[in-house]
């Protein structure tokens, strides 16, 4: 629901597939407490999602559309690096009269929690690395082709960069070009010496350990921790620096 151009279409085109006394079953991640999300700002308000909801908004939405609530449950999901999402995941079924459109109440928990989560977002400043970068003209490799690269591009210094490679870990992705890059497998770092400018939002600790393995006797700046941290490499040991 959060990447589409027309939640409400959606809806009407869901309702044509059910059957009489079907479900509409709805999953989606949730915003009225997005300061409490320990992921970074670029994973959670990016170019991939249009769409903000609470569980307020979500059900407003289906209301109109002539639903009612029958079971909700507020999902909290762990992800393998400890970052924390919430998720709302509810269940509607038809009801003979759809609540009015211009029926409606202001979110103002939504607002309060936006408002907090920028302020937090201020305070990480992933830009000012990525100019330090830029001004010292270091060589660059970027680890992780994904929304956060594509915030990163869009927002920061980054493009002005001296990027050598990119790579991800994806067999999908590599091959095909970012911004005129090809994508390589992260195993042609293993002779990089430069910095491994690391764009993904989770497995940064396998991805620390891949370069380890390799003998990367370079730096990784670890873009999604809190604050990004700066590790450096040699001999295949991790040298930690903040």
């Amino acid at each position: 629901m959060e990447h589409l151009y027309s939640p409400r279409k959606a809806v009407k085109a869901m309702t044509q597939l059910l059957a009489g006394d079907g479900l509409l079953v709805l999953y989606c991640p949730l915003f009225d407490d997005l300061s409490k999300h320990l992921l970074p700002p670029f994973d959670t308000v990016n170019q991939e999602h249009i769409n903000y909801y609470s569980h307020l908004t979500l059900t407003r939405l289906v209301e109109t559309e002539g639903y009612r609530e029958i079971a909700y449950e507020r999902v909290e999901s762990v992800l393998p690096d400890g970052s924390v999402v919430y998720n709302a995941l509810a269940a509607y079924r038809r009801c003979a009269a759809p609540r009015p459109a211009g029926d409606f109440e202001k979110d103002e928990a939504t607002g309060r929690a936006l408002r907090d989560f920028f302020k937090i977002a201020e305070g990480r400043n992933e830009a000012k690395y990525i100019e330090k970068l830029c001004v010292e003209k270091r060589p660059v490799a970027i680890w992780g082709v994904g929304a956060y690269l594509r915030a990163c591009w869009a927002e920061t210094m980054l493009p002005r960069c001296n990027i050598q490679r990119i790579v991800d870990g994806s067999a999908r992705k590599q091959g095909t070009c970012f911004r005129g890059y090809e994508i390589s497998p992260p195993e042609v770092l293993r002779d990089f010496t430069g910095v491994v400018l690391v764009t993904v939002m989770v497995h940064t600790n396998k991805i620390g350990q891949s370069l380890r393995e390799m003998g990367f006797r370079g730096s990784a700046l670890f873009l999604s921790c809190d604050p990004p941290r700066l590790e450096k490499f040699a001999d295949g040991k991790e040298q930690r620096h903040g």
